[in-house]
C-alpha cells in the first residue's frame, strides 16, 4: 500500500550510520541542443569522416545549413519549406514525380494483399479490444485543429520496428523491392471523412514519400463527429481542393509560411470519386501540401513509405542516416524542458 511501512510486523527501524551513502537527487541535465552544439558536430565529422570516406561536399554543406541560426522555417527558390536541418542542396525538386521508380510498380500491383493484410491486423486488434492506440492522429503537429483528421498507424520508423512483425507480407515486399526507406517512416494512413489538413511542409528535401492508395474497409470507419474547434477550421479553410476523391494537393505559402495563396500548385490523387484506388504517387512533401477527402462517409486510407531521395549516393545516405541517429541519441542525452 501507498504510504505502508516497509518493515515486518515486529521489526524495529536500524539507526542510519552517520555518513552513510544515500541516493543522490535527481540532477536536471542542461539543455544542449545539437544544432548549436560543437561537440555534436565535431563526433558527426568523426563518425562520418572515419579515415576511409572521401569528401561529401553536398554533405558538408548541409550541415553548414543546419548551423546556420536563421528562423526556424525557411522558403527555398523552388518553394520548398524546410527547417534549419532539412535543406540538402542539390537535389532535383518536384511536387509530384512524373517518372516514378520501378520498386513503385512492384508495390502497386501488390497493394490488394497490402490492403488485406492490414484489414487483418485492424480486424485482429479490434477483436482484442486494443484498437485504441492503434492509430495516432496529428502526432507530429500537436493534435491542432485539422491534424486531427489524418491518423498514422505506424510499421516501421528511422528508430523502430516494434510493429514490423504485424505485417510479415508487406515489410517482405519492402525488402524484396529495395524500396529505399530509413528515413523516416513507414506506416498506414486514413484520412477522415470529408476533412483536410492544414497546408504544412514536412520540412526535409533529402526524404520523398510513396503514396500506395488502399481499398480497405474496418467495422471501426465511421470517423468521430468534429468538435467546435474543427469546425471552425473547416469554415476557415481558404484552399480550393478538388471536388472529389482523396488525395494530396499543393500549394503556395504567404510570407509569413502560415496560409496558403494561390491555386494548386500540383495534385497526387489517392483515390476517385467513387473510392476506387489510383496508381501509387511518389512526391516530395517539402513542398507545402494538404491531404484532402471529399468522401462523405468512409475514410481514404493510403501506404505510407518515405524514402531517401534517388539523387542521393549510398555515401550520402549512410552520413544522413548517421546525423539522424546521433541527433535522436542526443536528444534523449540532453531533452528540451518537460520532456
Amino acid at each position: 500500500l501507498v504510504g505502508a511501512s516497509a518493515l515486518a510486523p515486529g521489526t524495529t527501524k536500524r539507526p542510519t550510520r552517520r555518513g552513510a551513502i544515500r541516493p543522490a537527487a535527481a540532477v536536471a541535465t542542461p539543455r544542449r541542443d545539437a544544432l548549436d552544439d560543437a561537440d555534436f558536430w565535431r563526433g558527426l565529422c568523426e563518425a562520418v569522416y572515419d579515415g576511409q570516406q572521401a569528401a561529401l561536399p553536398r554533405f558538408d554543406e548541409f550541415c553548414a545549413n543546419c548551423r546556420d541560426q536563421g528562423p526556424a522555417l525557411r522558403r527555398l527558390s523552388s518553394g520548398q519549406v524546410v527547417a534549419r536541418d532539412g535543406h540538402y542542396p542539390g537535389l532535383a525538386a518536384h511536387p509530384v514525380w512524373d517518372a516514378p521508380p520501378k520498386w513503385l510498380f512492384g508495390l502497386r500491383l501488390q497493394a490488394p494483399q497490402i490492403a488485406d493484410e492490414m484489414s487483418e491486423v485492424l480486424f485482429e486488434r479490434a477483436r482484442l479490444r486494443a484498437e485504441g492506440g492503434a492509430w495516432r492522429d496529428g502526432f507530429l503537429y500537436g493534435g491542432a485543429a485539422g491534424y486531427r483528421n489524418f491518423e498514422l498507424f505506424e510499421v516501421r520508423t528511422a528508430a523502430s520496428a516494434r510493429r514490423a512483425a504485424s505485417f510479415p507480407a508487406t515489410t517482405a515486399l519492402l525488402d524484396s523491392l529495395e524500396v529505399p526507406d530509413g528515413p523516416r517512416i513507414v506506416g498506414f494512413g486514413r484520412q477522415r471523412p470529408d476533412s483536410a489538413l492544414p497546408v504544412h511542409s514536412d520540412k526535409a528535401t533529402y526524404v520523398l514519400t510513396a503514396h500506395v492508395p488502399l481499398d480497405l474497409l474496418h467495422e471501426d470507419d465511421a470517423a468521430p463527429a468534429p468538435d467546435a474547434e474543427e469546425l471552425a477550421f473547416r469554415l476557415d479553410f481558404k484552399l480550393d481542393l478538388p471536388s472529389d476523391g482523396a488525395g494530396l494537393a499543393f500549394a503556395d505559402l504567404d510570407d509569413a509560411l502560415a496560409e496558403p495563396v494561390g491555386g494548386l500548385r500540383a495534385v497526387a490523387q489517392w483515390h476517385d470519386a467513387t473510392g476506387r484506388p489510383l496508381p501509387p504517387t511518389l512526391v516530395d512533401t517539402s513542398f507545402p501540401h494538404t491531404a484532402y477527402n471529399r468522401r462523405a462517409n468512409r475514410h481514404a486510407y493510403v501506404l505510407l513509405v518515405d524514402v531517401w531521395h534517388p539523387d542521393l549516393s549510398e555515401e550520402e545516405r549512410r552520413a544522413l542516416a548517421l546525423f539522424q541517429a546521433r541527433k535522436l541519441g542526443w536528444s534523449a542525452l540532453y531533452p528540451a524542458p518537460g520532456l
